[in-house]
């Protein structure tokens, strides 16, 4: 298992950009009257502080796969253009609301489909394509955490979650500097997955039963989840369980490994934790990853990493970044993006 997430980073957004290719060159070969340019929304929640740090990195490497795209004439004759558009904060908002403002979106006449919409505006985006378009409105690497959702014009590069808590098991029980033994499993009604089917597959496994904890939608109370990790169980005959796999978002996975550093019930120098893709968000292209808390965690991904030295498509793409960011103006970046700039 790779420690690096399930985002779209500056090296994955070009693997969406060839996606959004294979849409745009079948479209502008059809077409009697041929654009000059195709437009993308780059949809993206920044008002809630889910996603802030990856909205950035995202918008950087698609701007810079952009640059090389138009500059190699892929599409002949045709300009590819990413714009930013601001979608409504999923907390604060009603599912209505969320979904009108998607439609407003997909229905102006410069906008052909959508790139990276985030997590929790994805679903009103497929939702949208699928009411409103007949399924016939371009989704390009949408974020999203259901194994099928159904749209037949949504292109994604993430895998489903079952595969997710399987990859990190297989690093868990096999690694020889980890062998974990006994597991604590946290998740977020944001994660759709089922803590019982986790459940009977470790016990099915010969491990003590889990420890399972699912604080749904309410606001985490981290106190008491550490209390409630650092008790155990019958099953662990009260010890703490040394491995914890996280089904949460990145911002609360944080929160506790923080405030776990600074409780002497937990030995962190001898625990071992998992992240899925959702957790990894903002971490892993930071400074933040590899130092504390972050030093004993892993994330489950599909991607190659992105500092990769031996990947011709890492290599090629980060050379376009580098190019790109050389004739950039930072300060021009959408004002909701100035913010988080790093």
């Amino acid at each position: 298992m790779k420690s690096h997430p399930n985002t779209l980073n500056h090296r994955d957004a070009f693997t969406a950009v060839m996606l959004l290719l294979v849409h745009v060159s079948c479209y502008a070969t059809a077409a009697l009257v041929r654009p000059s340019a195709v437009r993308f929304a780059f949809y993206e929640d920044l008002q809630s502080g889910l996603y802030n740090f990856d909205v950035v990195q995202q918008y950087v490497g698609l701007q810079a796969a952009m640059k090389e795209a138009n500059d190699a004439n892929v599409v002949d004759g045709v300009q590819l253009e990413v714009v930013y558009y601001p979608a409504p904060s999923v907390l604060n908002n009603t599912n209505a609301t969320l979904l009108a403002a998607a439609h407003a979106v997909a229905s102006l006449p410069e906008v052909f489909g959508f790139v990276a919409p985030d997590y929790g505006s994805s679903p009103y985006v497929r939702q949208v394509a699928q009411v409103y378009f007949d399924d016939a409105l371009p989704i390009i690497a949408a974020r999203g955490l259901l194994a099928d959702n159904g749209a037949k014009s949504d292109m994604k590069l993430r895998q489903p979650l079952r595969s997710e808590f399987l990859m990190m098991l297989r690093h868990a029980v096999s690694n020889p500097n980890v062998r974990c033994t006994a597991f604590t499993i946290v998740k977020s009604s944001a994660v759709p997955i089922s803590l019982s089917n986790a459940y009977a597959v470790l016990v099915g496994m010969g491990y003590p039963a889990p420890l399972l904890y699912d604080y749904g939608s309410t606001t985490l109370n981290v106190t008491r989840f550490l209390n409630t990790w650092a008790a155990g169980s019958p099953a662990t005959q009260g010890f703490i369980p040394m491995c914890g796999l996280f089904f949460t978002s990145s911002r609360d996975f944080k929160v506790i490994l923080e405030q776990m550093y600074t409780d002497p019930r937990f030995p962190m120098d001898r625990m071992r934790f998992y992240g899925c893709g959702l957790a990894s968000e903002g971490v892993f292209n930071s400074s933040m990853h590899g130092t504390a808390p972050f030093s004993s965690v892993r994330f489950a991904t599909n991607f190659q990493a992105p500092n990769s030295t031996v990947d011709p498509l890492v290599i090629n793409f980060r050379t376009a970044v580098n190019a790109w960011a050389t004739t950039f103006n930072f300060n021009t970046l959408p004002a909701d993006m100035q913010s988080t700039r790093q």
